[in-house]
């Protein structure tokens, strides 16, 4: 299947360019998408073009997870220490008394997705969002569907600025 796409390598390396507009990303989406469909006995160019795309997004989707330190409040002036939030001291003392796979799993999951730490640790990913996801519950408690919640409002709001 790899020797038949890559015959039209050029095809698809465009068309990867036309979608995310940039040469680089345009090169790693192609070598991903060769990845992703090398184990399929028949490929077409639909299925080619949507792997390139959800590519494309699951990158921007992942760019928009990062944190920058300008989403950070700065301390006032002449202020050395930081003092946390009753909230947030509750949410670290909870956060302490769960068991060392869950916290391993959330502070890993800062840095990876689930799929990624279950690859690193060869563990199923499913394992590894249950756990994840079993630990915030623990953590937030009454704040875990706002959590939940706010993933979906984000998606929402790209699905209607995508249209």
């Amino acid at each position: 299947m790899l020797e038949r796409l890559s015959k039209r390598n050029d095809d698809w390396r465009n068309l990867a360019y036309r979608i995310c507009g940039n040469y680089d990303h345009a090169q790693d989406l192609v070598q991903q998408m060769y990845l992703k469909l090398a184990d399929y006995k028949r490929v077409n160019d639909a299925m080619v073009a949507i792997t390139i795309k959800n590519l494309w997004l699951d990158l921007l989707k992942k760019k928009n997870r990062e944190v920058g330190i300008d989403s950070f409040h700065s301390l006032p002036y002449g202020e050395n220490t930081f003092e946390p939030s009753d909230k947030q001291i509750e949410y670290l003392n909870r956060f302490d008394d769960l068991p060392m796979v869950q916290k391993e799993l959330i502070q890993e999951s800062f840095e990876k997705s689930t799929r990624e730490i279950g690859r690193e640790f060869n563990i199923n990913y499913c394992y590894v969002h249950r756990q994840i996801h079993k630990g915030l519950k623990k953590i937030l408690k009454e704040d875990y569907k706002k959590y939940k919640n706010s993933n979906l409002k984000y998606l929402k709001k790209r699905k209607n600025e995508s249209n």
